[in-house]
């Protein structure tokens, strides 16, 4: 290497070796000659030098064709003509239409609630609507608060899922509803003209009492307040129902139990 070698002092650098016999020799040659062991490293140090040094042109050399490669721009693509094709047109995604509700069941066990209404006119408007949609209606009058109502049912169902089929096909017919499935027990029915229903609390100022009743009514139980003059002043009680039969009633106690955690009394009503 004669350019590293002048760089160095002029040192050969494939001259150089270390003896592993006995005597001393003036150069690589004689050593050679005379068959002396020898570890001949200036070879290697050469060699070393000679890979560095090409690995470093090449590493210039491939730097020096990356950077002409970024600096030229890409030639613009030629703009293709437009093709006249039709406009593909899909058809709109619809969702699968819910099944219909299957035909009641005389013998079934579960009823859709659908609730109990003061405006006679209006229920059996909305029983006809019901009816008209294949939706069996049930129209029981009861008493609110001394008052005539109607309330309305449909079905019976075999099963709960057919009743919640029921369900939902009323809250299409009238989405302000907020019907519930009932399970029907067998009981003795009531005296007609009288019921059941639920007290869950009584108040002496009538707010407190409208605030339970609208909390019940939002989690959808028919709740109402009797007004009644007592000893200790005028109370108003809050109760939901009323149910003709008394396991219907006990069956509400329980619902209300386990939603509102409210411990009620099946009380005659009216």
């Amino acid at each position: 290497m004669p350019v590293v070698g002048k760089l160095v002092g002029g040192v050969d650098f494939s001259n150089l070796y270390v003896n592993l016999g006995e005597g001393a020799f003036a150069s690589l040659a004689e050593a050679e000659k005379a068959g002396a062991p020898l570890v001949k490293y200036g070879v290697f140090i050469n060699t070393a030098l000679d890979f560095v040094i090409i690995a470093f042109a090449i590493f210039l050399a491939i730097k020096a064709i990356n950077k002409m490669k970024r600096e030229t721009p890409p030639a613009p693509e030629e703009p293709k003509p437009a093709e006249d094709k039709p406009a593909e047109t899909r058809p709109a995604a619809t969702s699968p239409a819910p099944p219909p509700p299957r035909p009641a069941d005389t013998n079934g066990r579960y009823v859709v609630r659908i609730g109990s209404f003061a405006n006679l006119d209006s229920a059996r408007a909305l029983a006809g609507k019901l009816d008209a949609a294949g939706l069996k209606t049930r129209q029981e009058s009861i008493q609110i608060d001394g008052k005539p109502a109607l309330r309305l049912d449909v079905g019976p169902y075999a099963g709960p899922a057919d009743a919640n089929l029921a369900r939902l096909a009323a809250q299409r017919v009238e989405p302000t509803l907020k019907p519930q499935v009932i399970e029907l027990e067998a009981a003795t029915p009531a005296v007609v003209g009288s019921g059941y229903a639920v007290q869950v609390g009584a108040f002496s100022k009538q707010e407190d009492a409208n605030v339970l009743r609208e909390r019940l009514r939002n989690g959808g139980f028919n709740a109402f307040i009797a007004a009644a003059d007592t000893d200790a002043g005028r109370l108003y009680r809050v109760r939901v129902g009323p149910e003709l039969e008394r396991s219907r009633a006990e069956t509400l106690a329980k619902q209300l139990k386990d939603k509102f955690r409210l411990s009620g009394m099946i009380v005659n009503h009216p």
